[in-house]
């Protein structure tokens, strides 16, 4: 089972899938940051400094919030930009059996990866958080 988890921060490891065989292969989306590790099982995605300053800046308070979160500067919807634009994020996803949306943030991504692959005739499933991952995981 090719497994993609989208997880903007980075923060994955080996125990939150615990049922995975030798067989199965994980590729990890995030940020790019100090502490992603450089292995072939992760994608990393570069944001703009503009854009992340300006999203820091508003968030101090809750009207800033507000306002990031009816914008394009949602981190949502700059994630989904992101990984849309990267080939390597497409191709992996193209070969995944599984989206696992491991953060709010990743949750627009995956629906969209979804809509994006249904169109084009795909089988992807994807799924909301790792509970739901291993379950799906557990019943194949």
């Amino acid at each position: 089972m090719n497994i993609v988890v989208l997880a903007p921060s980075g923060r994955h490891s080996a125990e939150d899938l615990p049922g995975l065989t030798d067989e199965d292969s994980v590729t990890v989306v995030c940020w790019s940051g100090p502490a992603v590790p450089e292995t072939d099982g992760w994608v990393t995605l570069r944001q703009s400094h503009r854009s992340a300053r300006l999203v820091a800046a508003l968030s101090h308070t809750l009207p800033g919030r507000m306002l990031v979160r009816v914008l394009p500067l949602d981190g949502g919807v700059r994630f989904w930009r992101a990984s849309a634009s990267a080939a390597e994020v497409e191709r992996r996803i193209g070969d995944a059996d599984m989206i696992i949306a491991a953060e709010r943030d990743a949750g627009f991504a995956a629906w969209k990866w979804l809509q994006r692959g249904e169109r084009g005739g795909s089988t992807t499933v994807a799924v909301r958080g790792y509970a739901a991952a291993r379950t799906r995981i557990a019943h194949r």
